[in-house]
Order: C-alpha cells, then sequence, then structure tokens
C-alpha cells in the first residue's frame, strides 16, 4: 500500500504499487522494482550459499562492535565488514551444508597498521588453565604497552568472541586465561590481535587450539 503526502502539485508517494516501490530520500521522489517472488523451492546450491552466509555473519557476530572499531581505524577504505565477510565465505569455510567446516588458519578477523607479534603457540596447563606467548615486539609500528587482545570460538558452536585479558600488554610476552568453569569439553580455537593506545589495529594471527579438559 503506497501513501501520498501532500509536498508538490500530486505529492509524493511512498510504499508498493504493483510491481514498483516509491520512496523519498532527502525530499527527492524515487521508485524501484519490487523483488520478485518465487514460488519454486529453492536449488540446492542456493541453500548452500544461503547457509553459508549465515555462518559467515554469525561466526563473527560475538566481535561485531570490536570489528567496527578497528574498520573505522583502519585507512583500506576495503577493508569492511562486507569485505570481512566476503574473505571468510571464501577462505574460512568449507564443505557444503549441512556439513560446513571452519578453516580456522584462514578466518579474517582484524587488521591494520600495527605490527603483529607471532603467536609461539597456545596450551592447557594444569586447571584448565590457557598459556599463550608470543614473540618479541617488532620495531616498526608496535609498542610494549599495546593492549593484547584474545578471541576464541568453541569448535561446535562456530562463533567468535573476545576473552578479557585484562591488564596484559604486548612486553608481557605471554599470558593465562582461566577456562576451569566456561568451557570444558570443548575444543578451542584461539587468534591474538593487539591494539595501541592510539586505538590502532595489528592483523588478528591463528595462534591455535586446545582441547579443554571436563573438570572433575
Amino acid at each position: 500500500m503506497a501513501i501520498q503526502s501532500s509536498n508538490g502539485p500530486l505529492g509524493q508517494i511512498s510504499g508498493r504499487v504493483g510491481n514498483k516501490i516509491y520512496y523519498v530520500s532527502n525530499g527527492k521522489q524515487y521508485v524501484k522494482s519490487a523483488p520478485k517472488r518465487y514460488s519454486k523451492p529453492p536449488r540446492a546450491g542456493q541453500i548452500n550459499q544461503r547457509e553459508k552466509m549465515k555462518l559467515a555473519v554469525h561466526l563473527i557476530s560475538g566481535i561485531r562492535e570490536i570489528l567496527k572499531e578497528c574498520i573505522s581505524a583502519h585507512t583500506w577504505k576495503e577493508y569492511t565488514m562486507g569485505y570481512i565477510i566476503k574473505r571468510n565465505l571464501k577462505d574460512g569455510i568449507t564443505n557444503q551444508f549441512p556439513d560446513f567446516e571452519i578453516d580456522f588458519r584462514n578466518v579474517v578477523l582484524t587488521r591494520g597498521m600495527l605490527a603483529s607479534s607471532c603467536p609461539r603457540g597456545v596450551k592447557l596447563e594444569e586447571n584448565n588453565m590457557l598459556y599463550i606467548s608470543w614473540g618479541k615486539i617488532p620495531h616498526l609500528v608496535a609498542d610494549e604497552y599495546d593492549e593484547v587482545l584474545v578471541f576464541l570460538c568453541e569448535k561446535s558452536h562456530k562463533r567468535i568472541w573476545a576473552w578479557p585479558a585484562t591488564g596484559a600488554i604486548r612486553s608481557n610476552y605471554e599470558l593465562r586465561l582461566d577456562l576451569s568453569h566456561a568451557l570444558a569439553g570443548q575444543q578451542l580455537h584461539v587468534w591474538l590481535a593487539f591494539r595501541s593506545r592510539r586505538g590502532e589495529y595489528s592483523k588478528s594471527t591463528y595462534a591455535g587450539f586446545v582441547d579443554v579438559l571436563v573438570s572433575r
């Protein structure tokens, strides 16, 4: 149903009329074709692509605000939320629906001008303490006080989130996170990134995975 306003001799229209959609933007009248409705069931390829897109969006939904901040600080205009989703569709998700798998090593998260410190690895210590270490501070575009960002993803849930590493800075070269109560029984994948005091980000780097033990 279309609605007519009083602006202009014939007024302005917003809404649908037949197969056309009328709308007003910045005081100007526009019209576009309405999307077609299909009665045929979607093909297997369409279902696969639709479900793959859902997974790509779900994968980063837990860190969306961090990614928005990273994008706003980035000077490369092509680095957008759409770019992140597109890259993960192409490189981060494998197989066909309903058997999608995440290729964790190729997942794209943060990126920026800040230099990364290469992860030396992750391991599970006694009482489900997650130990993460990284290499020396690069001489260029990095600072010993850069904040450490840890991103985690349970293999079964396929959704990444940021784990608080309160007070951890780059010059610590290591940190420990207590996983004893939250993630028992899960295979946990880990990424590492850094954020400067000026709000600049480094490229996220896959650090590895651990199997969190069930508490007894």
